[in-house]
């Protein structure tokens, strides 16, 4: 009791953080590179702490022994910021998919006419006996090839951006333990038979 240095000791602090801040029990008391060991701490249990913006927080619970130092080694990793995950709708293959499919079925349906008006076209000449008639019949037969390749075509980019919904979807389907409450769209299997079920968050 009559010798207080006794009951004394340091930290000897190590950390390659150049301008992070060393907390002792909450209590900023310098920062990196320091001059020397932390000194003239009560001897017993500490908390120091390492702190930098950008990088995670170091913190140790360490004893410090009567007329000793204990050493310590700060290390601070860089912390990495989460990348949410983009939607469907925020990315363009799901666009693409789209608009493929969508001007190729409005194609189609051109198209389909076409070869509708050329085909009465061809009977109005079958019936009048003009020449006209297998003319007219080859046109329409060959407008109707072509607008059933632009259905398919139309038919799979609609059914390419369908299936990128549905995986998006699924990968982003919420857990019972947390239901997500942003705003967006949502697309799972149906509960009841085949189809999907779409839920719309605002």
């Amino acid at each position: 009791m009559f010798e207080p240095e006794r009951y004394r000791g340091s930290i000897e602090l190590v950390a390659e953080q150049i301008g992070a801040e060393v907390y002792i029990d909450g209590k900023r008391v310098g920062v990196i590179p320091l001059l020397g060991p932390l000194t003239d701490l009560p001897a017993g249990e500490h908390t120091i702490e390492v702190k930098k913006k950008g990088f995670e927080t170091f913190s140790r619970r360490v004893r410090v022994p009567m007329s000793g130092a204990v050493e310590v080694k700060a290390v601070l990793p860089p912390v990495i910021a989460a990348v949410p995950a983009r939607r469907f709708w925020e990315d363009w293959p799901f666009w693409t998919a789209s608009g493929v499919g969508v001007v190729a079925v409005i194609v189609a349906g051109l198209l389909h006419r076409d070869a509708i008006v050329l085909a009465d076209n061809a009977d109005a000449c079958a019936r009048e006996g003009l020449d006209c008639a297998k003319t007219n019949r080859d046109k329409s037969d060959s407008r109707y090839i072509q607008a059933y390749v632009m259905y398919g075509l139309g038919g799979a980019g609609l059914a390419a951006a369908g299936l990128i919904a549905l995986i998006d979807g699924l990968s982003h389907k919420p857990t019972s333990e947390k239901v997500s409450s942003e705003p967006g769209l949502g697309i799972s299997p149906a509960t009841r038979g085949l189809g999907l079920t779409f839920t719309l968050r605002f």
